[in-house]
């Protein structure tokens, strides 16, 4: 599933996400165009409202621990956050 918001005849911005359980969406992106003010803020805000009427939990996914990425996260004061470990294999 996905949601696309338009600004003067142009896609502005995307998300898609899918049920990740009964109560928990799974948010895969959200993407804006970085000249439209406000549109990251206008397509997070959209999503979960859209989210929020079948479920209990929006997941949006690792954040990679990108620092800007874990502030914009933050500000949504999250239920919980789940930590994430990498694996890798030795050749």
């Amino acid at each position: 599933m996905g949601l696309m918001i338009r600004v003067d005849d142009r896609i502005a911005a995307i998300s898609l996400f899918e049920p990740l359980n009964a109560d928990t969406a799974l948010v895969h992106f959200e993407k804006g165009l970085p000249d439209c003010e406000g549109i990251y803020k206008a397509i997070n805000a959209e999503t979960a409202a859209v989210l929020a009427k079948e479920f209990t939990y929006i997941n949006r996914e690792s954040d990679l621990g990108v620092m800007g990425l874990r502030e914009a996260k933050m500000r949504y004061h999250p239920h919980h956050m789940v930590e994430v470990y990498s694996l890798k294999r030795d050749a």
